[in-house]
């Protein structure tokens, strides 16, 4: 079994920019998404406020994700 080499999260500034980003690795780099977290009214009751995708270039695991917080267009404190 062979390991990812490297995991990269890279930092969005809210959910909305996540598929434009999804796409540019997609199109650039040849990158195929593996998982994907979606909030539903299922997620949102367990109190995840933020969409991820978990896509692999090769051997690298990169994970375009907004920062926590941000639920119904404003961040929250804590």
């Amino acid at each position: 079994m062979q390991f990812p080499l490297v995991h990269v999260s890279w930092a969005l500034a809210d959910n909305a920019g996540r598929p434009a980003c999804d796409a540019f690795f997609r199109d650039i780099f040849g990158a195929r998404t593996v998982y994907e977290m979606l909030i539903t009214p299922e997620t949102e009751s367990y109190g995840f406020d933020r969409e991820e995708s978990l896509m692999l270039i090769g051997d690298t695991m990169v994970i375009p994700i907004a920062r926590p917080g941000r639920r119904s267009g404003r961040f929250t404190s804590g």
